[in-house]
């Protein structure tokens, strides 16, 4: 796995992770990079241009990534994919990142997506 990004207007940087199965997963930057890591995880319909008060951001040192959904702007789609696949990809996002502490916020799908993602696997 690994990630690229680039420069764009109205972000800091848009960017893609590479899954383990291959697939790229979308993202934007936000914010204080290097500060307390945020995944915020967009409603439907919705994209990586989800961005918070960038004032804020600064001011509390908060880095916000924005993950797009499977088959949104960058993202690839999921074959085979169900909303329960969601938090391993944004675990993944978390681990090519190499964020060993990060808060999610899921602006659309209640706690499940965060809980799961916070939740260390049984394998790992």
């Amino acid at each position: 796995m690994g990630y690229s990004e680039r420069e764009t207007r109205g972000r800091d940087s848009d960017g893609t992770v590479q899954l383990g199965d291959g697939r790229s997963l979308g993202y934007a930057e936000y914010g204080g990079r290097g500060g307390t890591a945020l995944i915020v995880l967009h409603g439907v319909p919705g994209g990586r241009a989800y961005e918070l008060n960038r004032r804020e951001l600064v001011a509390r040192g908060v880095w916000q990534f924005t993950l797009e959904l499977p088959g949104f702007g960058l993202s690839d789609p999921h074959p085979d994919g169900v909303l329960l696949d969601w938090p391993a990809d944004v675990t993944a996002f978390a681990d090519a990142m190499r964020l060993d502490r990060f808060a999610v916020l899921d602006s659309r799908r209640g706690p499940r997506t965060p809980w799961r993602a916070a939740t260390p696997s049984p394998t790992g």
